[in-house]
């Protein structure tokens, strides 16, 4: 009878959340505070819980003692990591004195690895610069650029003959 023996109706808890960065992933628990007979997910896993690393629709039916099934469906999104690039507004190689600003493009947040927090730097000593930049959904990503710093000849200037000489002389 029916009435006697309703179909379990089973709950997905995520545990972690089901909206995540790629290299993420969540932990599924088919629960309802039962113990039920058996767990089938749409992955063919049998187990009370399942680790989902992306997107897609993940669905557990259960068995309850009385051979009752019932069925649940979770969303599961995994948002991309962004890609950045850091433009160079002016060559990557340059003689001391000189400077290139960087430029990480634009998101919600920015980690240089000078310890800036801007979309923009300003450079002026060789070196990698590495920015982790953020999204709006909280995913991360990195980039680097290598600058080069060429230092200033120092010229030197060699007299044939003497500097010291009478007038009218004259030194190469």
């Amino acid at each position: 009878n029916y009435s006697d023996n309703p179909p379990p109706a089973p709950y997905i808890f995520s545990y972690y959340s089901s909206t995540f960065c790629d290299g993420g992933y969540d932990l599924l628990f088919a629960d309802d505070s039962t113990n039920y007979a058996s767990y089938l997910w749409s992955d063919g896993s049998t187990d009370f819980y399942l680790y989902v690393y992306t997107s897609g629709t993940y669905c557990v039916t259960v068995t309850d003692w009385n051979g009752c099934t019932g069925t649940n469906c979770i969303d599961i999104t995994v948002n991309p990591n962004p890609t950045p690039y850091i433009y160079a507004y002016g060559n990557t190689t340059f003689c001391d004195g000189g400077d290139v600003m960087l430029d990480a493009g634009y998101y919600a947040g920015y980690f240089w690895s000078t310890g800036d927090y801007s979309e923009y730097i300003d450079v002026t000593a060789s070196g990698t610069y590495c920015v982790t930049v953020t999204d709006w959904n909280g995913c991360t990503g990195v980039a680097c650029i290598d600058i080069t710093v060429d230092p200033n000849p120092t010229p030197y200037i060699y007299a044939y003959g003497n500097t010291t000489f009478c007038e009218g002389g004259d030194v190469l």
